[in-house]
């Protein structure tokens, strides 16, 4: 039996058609657009009207009624609104742009409705509009304001349902009046003279709550918890800051007491590990590193904390001081829960401008690849919290600047790291790393065999400020097949100074690297600075171990200093340089007896140098040197809170004497777009070199030629003399 349809053919603008266009989106994309039940009412929209002195975004992060999510673009410098939690003043500039279908519609809920507008009141009295009220309350159909529920039979319910088979829509707009603020009259702090005298005046800073200004119950709470914190910093754990509140409504005045009571100095007292299930409660305890007796401090206790979750092995870690009635001694309760010992994971991406070399050096490329991914994990190898890490990743490497094409090549990256905790003392890490990489080399277009393998004792000091890393030994052999075709490009072809391949060699070294770290975010740094040594001395004890004898040494430090509306002055100054003393395999080529290893000479230039050059572009050549420096000074201006730009200026060079140049600055500046994320921002810079400001009277660098200066060429349109780099995190 055949069925047929009746009724009206279905036509190219039909709403059936839309109906039907739209479900197919929703089956083949995402299983299912988000729907509204047949009998309830969906928040489209929620707006505030009438609050001017307050952000609306603040007041309706405390309502449970909420409308759509929308898609939306956020020009404010601050976080968007959260409940309870400043600033609360003024309104957020936004852009509302669409929904998706995908988004989940939230119901509309009359009793609901009715206690947020008792929340809305509420969250005024806390501001301190003590006579705020919510004066009238339009909800969009009418019907919806007789009842939230609908008869799902009823094709006309007094609303235009969505969709067949589908609920209303509903939009609620609530109008404040703000009245009048209450003011701080009086401010009062008793019990100062008993606090440590070192922190009175930090803890007079503390307060947020001033006299003639508005009262406020956040600001209140915050200028308690803040004394507490600098008190138990102190040794004062048992401390204690009461207040007093004294409101008159009908003048508007608030008289504000604060009592301080500092109680006894503390000193920690017995560690606790508490359910540790099969993991070693002896090495959870020792990386707490807390001893009975020392003196009590809450950055210590939160220190515990970073060290015992940084063993790897554990989804969570809470470390809690338990504060005693009476006495002095406070015990630690340490409470972790296990994350899964065998992790396993596969996935891919895209790898441009700047790769990790090691866990401490940057380094910029002319290439970029698309590769995939396959992880293994296993954070209790062998019991005692080691780990074993096993990473493999194939490639396809375009040895090309993003996103030019080039000639693609395979490539194979394979890495295996075990980590021992607790090794000779609690706090220092055994690390053993070895890496194979087959493929091209990272500056040119020949393919090498690199092995990499390394003995590290690492250990943080000072609150995790301080960290100190000792290779004992490291080793690195290169080889690169012989007779193997080069695939150079007809540009590279037509440049006399490119080498034949260059020879094999083998490396034993010796490596230190050391930081202090004093910024106030190590992802976006504002306010602090941070200093990096990094030394190498290859050969000599280890004899014929190495095909060089040499040492290496790279000083680093970074400055940032904080400016109004959340700009950043940031500064940086790199040096570098490499001590070759002896050279022990004679069948070295000349250029590698001159310059070195390949993989620990100095370039210059690309997305972590200066960003006026592609990658291996400046100074003496491709080939890289033996001495390095390096200038930044960026202004980092925030947009929004999601966007914003840097201006730079970058300066240095790269060079094969024995000697410092500083006759050729190779000057650079530029603008630079940021989009901040949790991983870091994600970052385009577009560098300019400056004329005349490249070399200061003839250049007679050894292998440096015109060619190696790049035009960024924007599909034909205009080119200017410099570069583009796109890159996750700063460039400093």
């Amino acid at each position: 039996m055949t069925s047929r349809r009746t009724g009206p053919p279905i036509s190219c603008g039909s709403p059936e058609l839309r109906k039907l266009f739209m479900g197919l989106i929703c089956v083949v994309v995402l299983g299912a657009c988000q729907r509204v039940p047949p009998n309830r009412y969906g928040v489209q929209s929620l707006e505030i009207e009438g609050a001017e002195i307050f952000d609306p975004d603040s007041i309706k992060a405390c309502l449970a009624t909420q409308p759509r999510d929308r898609l939306t673009i956020d020009f404010d410098l601050q976080d968007s609104g959260r409940c309870g939690v400043p600033p609360f003043e003024g309104d957020r500039a936004k852009l509302k742009l669409w929904t998706w279908f995908w988004t989940e519609w939230p119901y509309y809920d009359r009793v609901m409705l009715e206690q947020d507008i008792e929340r809305i009141e509420r969250w005024y009295a806390a501001r301190g509009h003590h006579h705020a009220r919510v004066t009238e309350s339009r909800v969009v159909p009418e019907a919806a304001q007789e009842a939230d529920l609908l008869d799902p039979e009823d094709p006309e319910p007094g609303c235009t349902r969505l969709n067949d088979g589908e609920g209303c829509e509903v939009d609620i707009t609530l109008v404040v009046e703000e009245g009048e603020p209450t003011l701080v009259e009086e401010l009062n702090l008793y019990g100062l003279d008993r606090a440590p005298e070192n922190l009175r005046e930090q803890i007079q800073a503390a307060i947020e709550l001033k006299e003639g200004e508005r009262w406020d119950e956040a600001f209140y709470d915050r200028s308690k918890a803040a004394i507490k914190r600098l008190l138990a910093e102190e040794g004062y754990a048992r401390a204690e800051v009461k207040g007093l509140v004294r409101i008159d409504r009908t003048t508007r005045k608030a008289v504000v007491d604060l009592q301080i009571s500092p109680g006894p100095v503390c000193v920690f007292g017995e560690v606790r590990v508490v359910d540790p299930g099969h993991l070693p409660a002896e090495t959870i305890e020792g990386a707490a590193f807390i001893y009975e007796g020392e003196r009590y401090s809450q950055s210590a206790v939160q220190d515990a904390q970073t060290a015992i979750f940084g063993l790897g092995a554990f989804s969570a870690v809470t470390v809690e001081p338990i504060v005693p009635d009476d006495g002095n001694v406070i015990d630690v309760e340490v409470r972790v829960s296990a994350a899964r010992k065998h992790r396993f994971g596969l996935g891919g991406g895209l790898t441009s401008g700047v790769i990790q070399r090691t866990d401490y050096t940057q380094v910029s490329l002319n290439r970029w690849d698309v590769h995939l991914v396959a992880r293994y994990e296993n954070r209790n190898f062998l019991g005692g919290l080691r780990r074993l890490t096993t990473r493999v990743e194939p490639k396809l490497i375009f040895p090309a600047d993003f996103p030019q094409p080039g000639s693609p090549q395979p490539g194979l990256t394979t890495d295996i790291t075990f980590q021992q905790p607790a090794f000779l003392e609690p706090r220092t890490q055994l690390r053993v790393q070895f890496r194979y990489d087959l493929g091209l080399d990272q500056r040119d277009i020949f393919f090498r065999h690199q092995i990499d393998t390394g003995l590290y004792l690492e250990r943080f000091f000072w609150r995790q400020r301080i960290f100190i890393s000792l290779g004992l030994p490291a080793f690195t052999w290169y080889k690169v097949p012989t007779g193997q075709v080069e695939t150079r490009t007809d540009d590279q072809l037509e440049r006399p100074e490119l080498p034949d391949l260059p020879s094999s060699y083998f490396l034993t070294r010796l490596e230190q690297v050391a930081w202090l770290d004093l910024r106030d975010d190590a992802t976006n740094p504002h306010k602090g600075f941070y200093l990096q040594l990094n030394l190498q001395e290859a050969g000599y004890i280890f004899g014929g171990g190495s095909s060089w004898d040499y040492i290496r040494i790279q000083p680093d430090a970074r400055f940032y200093i904080p400016l109004p509306a959340r700009i950043t002055l940031a500064g940086r100054f790199l040096i570098g340089a490499m001590f070759i003393t002896g050279v022990n395999d004679p069948e070295l080529d000349e250029l590698s007896q001159e310059l070195g290893p390949r993989t620990e000479r100095f370039y210059g230039g690309g997305a972590a140098g200066n960003r006026g050059y592609l990658a291996n572009r400046l100074g003496s050549g491709r080939e890289g040197g033996v001495r390095r420096w390096l200038a930044q000074l960026e202004l980092r201006v925030p947009v929004t809170a999601n966007f914003g730009l840097v201006f730079f200026g970058d300066t240095g060079d790269v060079n094969r004497l024995p000697q410092f140049d500083f006759g050729n600055p190779q000057l650079s500046v530029g603008l630079g777009f940021r989009y901040y994320t949790i991983i870091g921002p994600i970052r385009v810079d577009l560098g300019w070199r400056v004329p005349g400001m490249q070399t200061l009277g003839q250049d007679e660098r050894a292998g440096r030629v015109a060619a190696d200066d790049t035009n960024v060429n924007f599909f034909g349109l205009f080119e200017w003399a410099g570069a583009v780099h796109v890159s996750i995190g700063e460039a400093f």
